[in-house]
């Protein structure tokens, strides 16, 4: 038999050894992530992620707003009823077709002698507002004729 001293010493060794040394709290002064390299490098790996899916979600917002931008013209281009019901067929060999009824606007398109196009509105100076490849585009009376 072992004297009670020694078994309860002997438990007391045993409990020591399998209680770890108490760590610093995080919230102490004395506790950094350098004194833990696993949760450094978690917190690296967190960050990284982040990142990767803020840039994500900031690429769909983008091409949500694109897709946004673009169904409005869309709904427009659909939505939009001839004003005036007959074609005009291209006169002259070739012609360009614009996004505003203006020489100094941007050019969608050519058009070549032969094509038709249905007339969505025509203005006071000779420009005729037309559907071309899926948009509205505007093309000069001087270039056209009216179809029968």
């Amino acid at each position: 038999m072992i004297p009670k001293v020694i078994y309860l010493g002997l438990i007391g060794l045993l409990l020591v050894g399998c209680v770890p040394p108490p760590q610093p709290s995080p919230y102490s002064s004395a506790y950094t992530t350098a004194d833990d390299p696993m949760l450094k490098r978690a917190v690296v790996k967190l960050i990284r992620e982040y990142k990767r899916l803020d840039a994500r979600v900031q690429r769909h917002e983008r091409a949500l707003r694109s897709m946004d931008k673009s169904s409005k013209s869309i709904k427009k281009f659909v939505s939009e009823k001839p004003k005036h019901d007959y074609s005009v067929k291209v006169g002259v060999p070739r012609v360009n077709v614009r996004s505003k009824p203006s020489v100094s606007s941007r050019i969608y398109g050519t058009a070549s002698r032969g094509e038709s196009f249905v007339v969505i509105d025509k203005t006071d100076t000779n420009w005729y507002k037309i559907k071309h490849k899926g948009t509205t585009a505007w093309i000069h009376g001087s270039a056209i004729t009216k179809e029968e």
